[in-house]
């Protein structure tokens, strides 16, 4: 479940999975979802992401950051996150296609993903907040 926050000048979103992994899964599909059509994105090509990070809540930045910057630099959108994680350690397996604005049309500007008000609760829920 994602559940659109608003926010002076920002955006967020609030999210709940059965688990963290979910979560984060859910949570990376609410920020694409923010800047693209989502439900248009084809499962083309896989990359596999490898993060690590000193706690949990740096580790969500760091994942969405990491799909962030491979929309904004290699022009990629990913409809599918397969999500493990162990202790501060993600792996994911992204799958997407290169984005067309024909196709997968242009919603938000998100420019960075921020700490402001972030919560990550290791049952399943996520807020955080993005700079727009």
């Amino acid at each position: 479940m994602i559940r659109i926050i608003e926010h002076t000048a920002d955006i967020g979103i609030e999210v709940e999975g059965k688990n963290l992994e979910d979560a984060f899964s859910e949570a990376a599909i609410g920020l694409t979802s923010l800047m693209v059509y989502f439900e248009k994105i084809l499962c083309i090509e896989r990359r596999e992401i490898r993060i690590e990070s000193s706690d949990i809540e740096s580790l969500l930045i760091k994942f969405l950051s990491e799909i962030l910057y491979l929309f904004d630099a290699e022009s990629m959108v990913f409809s599918s996150f397969e999500v493990k994680i162990e202790g501060n350690s993600l792996k994911a397996i992204l799958c997407g296609e290169r984005y067309s604005r024909e196709k997968h049309g242009s919603k938000l500007n998100v420019k960075a993903v921020t700490y402001h008000m972030l919560q990550v609760d290791p049952s399943g829920k996520v807020r955080v907040i993005f700079d727009i």
